[in-house]
């Protein structure tokens, strides 16, 4: 790919390969200096853009998980009150993004339903989720 001078000037590009991210907030550009694997690759643009990808683009398994909540869900699973559990959640959740809020609407929905926890396929998906708590 052949830039024009003024895009390379414009940015700081004096050699090739010259790779540079570029954020909503950051317009000129930040300069990326790590590895050329493509584990590099996809661990720093992970971390800029908040992003829990593998290699294929696929979600790693702890995409859309909270260390936190984890702990709390495996809290509400052997626990007799789960509505005081819930309340606890809710608290934990109140800052968090709505990814969070997955936590809240499973356990609302099992108090709820009074449903065979085995049959819930939301308690059963945490369930899986937390076999690693």
């Amino acid at each position: 790919m052949q830039m024009g001078e003024g895009a390379g000037g414009r940015f700081g590009i004096s050699g090739f390969p010259t790779i540079k991210f570029f954020s909503k907030e950051n317009k000129e550009g930040e300069a990326y200096n790590g590895g050329r694997s493509e584990e590099d690759f996809i661990n720093y643009l992970n971390e800029k853009c908040g992003l829990n990808r593998v290699a294929g683009g696929s979600l790693s398994e702890s995409a859309g998980r909270v260390e936190q909540l984890d702990l709390l869900a495996a809290k509400f699973t052997k626990s007799e009150d789960k509505t005081a559990v819930l309340e606890e959640t809710v608290a934990a959740t109140a800052d968090m993004n709505k990814e969070a809020q997955y936590y809240t609407q499973s356990y609302e929905e099992v108090i709820e339903k009074d449903l065979n926890f085995v049959e819930n396929r939301k308690f059963s998906r945490l369930t899986r989720m937390l076999e690693g708590v």
